[in-house]
């Protein structure tokens, strides 16, 4: 298998094919920008209960120890875009949706849903 994918590395860049890679996004729906990452950036905790909003700083784009929102990968793929153009190819490896969604499975498709609208797949 490796050797497979070795191969097409290699005939993507002979034939000048443009390779995006996608791996571990994590985008977090249920992401809140001023809610601390103590509380891992949650709207709610885990009983339903509204989450304090008493972050020192808005974080739009993401806060170190939460998921990113969607609006950060969002603002990735307009730059992507913007600086390299469609790619021939994207690679998705890894897991894409936030890590509590594991626990929600009815929220893992409409998750999968957004990832792919993002994409324009």
């Amino acid at each position: 298998m490796l050797n497979i994918i070795a191969s097409s590395f290699m005939w993507a860049a002979v034939s000048g094919l443009q390779v995006g890679v996608l791996s571990d996004t994590h985008i977090k729906e249920a992401y809140d920008s001023m809610v601390p990452a103590k509380k891992f950036c949650n709207p709610e905790n885990y009983k339903g209960e509204a989450n304090p909003k008493n972050a020192e700083e808005d974080a739009p784009f993401g806060r170190y120890y939460c998921d990113p929102p969607a609006k950060l990968i969002e603002t990735m793929f307009e730059h992507y875009k913007k600086t390299w153009g469609n790619p021939d190819i994207i690679l998705f490896t890894g897991d894409h949706v936030a890590h509590y969604i594991s626990y929600n499975k009815k929220m893992k498709k409409p998750m999968y849903d957004e990832l792919k609208s993002a994409l324009r797949i």
